[in-house]
């Protein structure tokens, strides 16, 4: 099967639209790294939350290390914390 990033990212917008979590996680990997769209770091955090919000739990990792690092977001060390120790 042939790899097609611009088409995978079509589906995953999709899916995301409709509230699929691993979809919007997927997508906001592919913000993340610009995979088959520019690199947008907001979009990503915000697809990691939404992810988060709808069920992922992994992607509050993510949004986690988006506050420590201030990529999307405004550094927070504080908020990063309190992600983490309700993931446990």
């Amino acid at each position: 099967i042939k790899r097609n990033v611009k088409e995978a990212f079509k589906w995953y917008r999709f899916a995301a639209e409709n509230n699929h979590p691993i979809a919007s996680y997927n997508l906001g990997v592919m913000f993340y790294h610009g995979i088959a769209t520019e690199k947008d770091y907001l979009k990503a955090f915000e697809m990691y939350q939404r992810a988060g919000e709808l069920g992922y739990v992994l992607a509050w990792r993510d949004v986690a290390a988006m506050y420590l690092s201030g990529e999307g977001v405004p550094k927070s060390e504080e908020n990063a914390r309190n992600i983490m120790k309700v993931m446990g």
